[in-house]
């Protein structure tokens, strides 16, 4: 058995999260942990490892950088057939990630898990992983398998034996070490006993694998390397609050953006630069991140992670006791926003354009549509940041905007817009159909159960909207 032990909170673990076509095929599932970011695929690791230079609240008018590392630990002739793995120890939540606006990449309800169990990754060895107070990868050698098998080959950062026998990773971002495996067999099935076997590290053809002294044939076979001394730092993705709310039975909902690397495109270093005074990846991409606690904040219920290629920020959120479903309102200016087929508006028109979606009790995409004109919608940016002319002067304050529903279950939003298209009712009784100013405060209404629009009128330099169920 081989281990890669990395020491985080329990708390903050997300355990093991399947791929249900949310990442790319080889991908079998993905783990956090602090500052280090891990895809489990059929045949190899691959660790994307970032540093933040105080990314959140970065000081005003300065630029500044995520610095990042990936690379894939390989494992040569690996043979898993594909079939038979093995979830086990089960975290009381779900997650979904809807990324992209195709249902048949978003992942939904996955219920994430602390170990997983890859049967005869090579012929007679499992290939376990784990997630708890560490998270490390173990393989079990049955008796008869040969761990001679067992080959690593790392790509995308520079690795050496250290003469204390450690196997160390020159990252961009600071080095990571794996001790010397410790190794031992089991005997016996009631109660096994443990007797220890020399082991070490070695290198062959520019791949590293393990050298072992003799051991009973008949025992399972244990190695265990564990690595210490990382120098890696941060949260599991940086994050950003922006709404709350709750529902009638005391529950919270948290709402924020979220940025974290994405699957790695190629291995070795990245950086990736961010706006002044804005949120690691402001001109990358973030998401909107919804969490769900207990009514005494003692259990997280879900967690969910909705955007695409682009930027979301939500404004607000509220809780429909009539659908029992959560209401998320803010802003994108994705490409492939996810939205549903009903939707009054699947694409966005302009730079940003504003959001509506609506979650399941369990975090899943219920409905979700767009609104806008080929302006901006839902950006409060007039004037020079962080000064008086502006109206963007406190953290958050571009952002600004709010969902309410009425008695009859009608959804109300309260935003801004630049365009001079943005969709205005043509209805008696609409203030403002025209825009008058840069900023022009929109209202549109939309009934109970759909995304279909209602009514709409803009006033001075805001917007009013109603928007149908």
């Amino acid at each position: 058995m081989t281990a890669w032990q990395a020491s985080y909170a329990a708390s903050n673990s997300q355990g093991f999260v399947a791929n249900r076509g949310q990442w790319p095929d080889q991908v079998i599932a993905r783990a956090d942990l602090p500052g280090l970011r891990l895809f489990v695929e059929r045949d190899a690791l691959v660790w994307v490892a970032y540093q933040s230079e105080g990314c959140h609240g970065s000081p005003k008018g300065e630029e500044r950088h995520l610095e990042g590392h990936a690379w894939r630990s390989k494992f040569l002739g690996a043979q898993w057939t594909g079939q038979g793995l093995q979830w086990t120890d089960s975290l009381p939540y779900t997650v979904n990630i809807l990324y992209g606006n195709d249902p048949k990449q978003w992942g939904s309800n996955i219920v994430p898990v602390r170990e997983l169990r890859v049967p005869d990754f090579y012929p007679g060895i499992d290939w376990v992983l784990k997630v708890g107070e560490t998270f490390k990868y173990e393989f079990h050698v049955r008796p008869g398998a040969d761990p001679g098998r067992i080959r690593m080959a790392v790509e995308g950062v520079r690795t050496s034996k250290t003469a204390d026998g450690r196997l160390v990773y020159a990252s961009s971002v600071g080095n990571f070490h794996e001790d010397a495996p410790v190794s031992w067999t089991l005997n016996g099935m009631e109660s096994p006993t443990k007797a220890p076997v020399l082991s070490k590290w070695q290198k062959r053809h520019g791949t590293w694998g393990y050298a072992l002294d003799p051991y009973p044939a008949e025992a399972l076979l244990v190695i265990d390397p564990r690595m210490v001394g990382a120098t890696y730092s941060g949260s599991q993705v940086d994050n950003w609050g922006y709404t709350a709310t709750y529902d009638n039975a005391g529950n919270m909902y948290l709402g924020g953006i979220a940025f974290g690397p994405g699957y790695p495109t190629s291995m070795g270093a990245f950086q990736t630069a961010f706006a002044p005074g804005q949120p690691s990846g402001g001109t990358s991409h973030y998401d909107i991140a919804i969490s769900k606690f207990s009514a005494n904040g003692g259990q997280q219920l879900y967690a969910t992670y909705l955007g695409g290629s682009g930027q979301e920020k939500p404004s607000s959120m509220v809780f429909d006791e009539n659908s029992q479903s959560l209401l998320v309102f803010g802003r994108t200016n994705s490409t492939n926003f996810p939205t549903t087929a009903a939707a009054y508006q699947r694409f966005v028109s302009g730079g940003y354009d504003l959001l509506v979606t609506r979650l399941s009790t369990n975090g899943g995409m219920l409905a979700s549509t767009l609104l806008g004109g080929t302006g901006n919608e839902g950006v409060n940016q007039v004037g020079t940041h962080y000064t008086t002319s502006s109206l963007h002067f406190n953290y958050g304050d571009d952002a600004r905007g709010e969902i309410a529903l009425t008695s009859s279950g009608e959804v109300l939003l309260a935003s801004n817009t630049e365009s001079s298209n943005f969709p205005v009712s043509t209805t008696t009784g609409t203030v403002q159909a025209t825009l008058v100013a840069r900023k022009t405060v929109s209202s549109p209404n939309f009934l109970p159960t759909s995304t279909n629009f209602c009514s709409q009128a803009t006033l001075g330099g805001g917007a009013w909207m109603r928007l149908m169920r």
